[in-house]
């Protein structure tokens, strides 16, 4: 679950190429947090974006588990991710 305040937008785009053997593809994932954890309201949005670009014409949390790419932190409630790599935050 995504906690309020904070809009994730996922895709991917298709980019070929003569110079290419095979089309690629750029995948991004944006993160817009508009309240803090501690339910400040942000009177200027913090934005996140990562893209990452690939050869696999998958799904895009395919894509996202394969490049190990974790749930975000700013996204998600504090109680949905105390353990493991998150437990410090």
């Amino acid at each position: 679950m995504i906690r309020e305040g904070c809009t994730r937008y996922t895709g991917k785009i298709r980019v070929t190429d003569p110079g290419l053997p095979q089309p690629v593809y750029q995948v991004f994932d944006v993160r817009e947090t508009t309240i803090a954890k501690d339910g400040q309201i942000l009177l200027i949005p913090e934005i996140t974006v990562d893209v990452y670009w690939t050869d696999l014409d998958e799904d895009v949390a395919d894509i996202s588990y394969v490049w190990g790419c974790l749930p975000i932190p700013c996204c998600y409630p504090a109680a949905d991710h105390q353990s493991g790599e998150f437990a410090g935050e």
